[in-house]
């Protein structure tokens, strides 16, 4: 049987401080297989940042264990093969000096070395994750010009560009208008047709459900981890246990809506 990606075991995590303590995650179990499209949803505050940053090795779990590909993420070292977005990089810092394809290559820093000159294979790569993105006419254009829709593009095209086995996307959403999220997902959609694993952090149940394999839902506990069929199949009651608020599931044009 064929090893999961991810295997977290028994996972938790509080934050303290010299006033109180604060638990983030309490005994997490979670199992991501190669080519799995996973969505990470719950409120927010409910630990997903937390669980993301434990799984790529950024900070340390307090208890439990946490596997990738079978081995201990104490001892891998394979970090090129693991792409990352986070939730900031969206909102680039205006005036940055770089270029489009400048960014995008700097991701080839982890497997090249900081100062080592990019070569023909480098740029061959740089066209392909840009015509992949469909963002290759903005290659020349200064980062701090583009619109949030278009600097997230970019960034995801960073962490392709080493053709990485796992992609980590933290919010990756947030701040887009509807008609560049729908780009953003069937992007993904191609993603995952060239067998890479995708785990997507949101909040936004509407969405992501629909394009997702499978859903797992976090609020310091993971309540629930299931096919996306599955979570469309779970009541309101269930939902709003786990949300730990009032949630009402409407259905409008084939997908579903969330609100409060």
């Amino acid at each position: 049987m064929e090893q999961p990606i991810f295997e977290l075991r028994n996972i938790s995590y509080t934050y303290k401080d010299k006033l109180e303590t604060t638990p983030a995650l309490r005994n997490i179990n979670l199992k991501i297989d190669s080519g799995d499209f996973v969505a990470l949803l719950g409120p927010n505050g409910s630990g997903k940042t937390t669980l993301i940053k434990l799984m790529l090795g950024i900070i340390k779990p307090q208890k439990g264990e946490i596997l990738i590909n079978g081995n201990s993420l104490k001892s891998f070292n394979a970090w090129q093969e693991v792409g990352y977005v986070s939730q900031k990089s969206g909102s680039f810092s205006k005036g940055f000096p770089a270029t489009v394809s400048e960014v995008v290559l700097s991701g080839l820093t982890k497997e090249k070395g900081l100062f080592k000159r990019f070569n023909r294979q480098d740029r061959k790569k740089l066209h392909e994750v840009l015509d992949l993105l469909n963002i290759k006419d903005l290659k020349d254009k200064n980062i701090s010009l583009l619109s949030g829709g278009q600097t997230q593009r970019v960034f995801i095209a960073r962490a392709l560009i080493n053709n990485p086995a796992i992609l980590v996307l933290d919010e990756p959403t947030a701040g887009i208008d509807a008609k560049h999220v729908k780009a953003f997902y069937e992007v993904l959609l191609r993603l995952k047709e060239r067998n890479v694993t995708i785990l997507l952090v949101s909040h936004d149940i509407g969405v992501v459900v629909d394009h997702a394999d499978e859903v797992a839902c976090l609020n310091e506990h993971l309540h629930f981890h299931g096919t996306n069929s599955e979570f469309k199949n779970l009541g309101e009651a269930e939902l709003s246990k786990i949300y730990g608020f009032p949630l009402q599931l409407v259905s409008h044009d084939h997908e579903r809506k969330c609100c409060n």
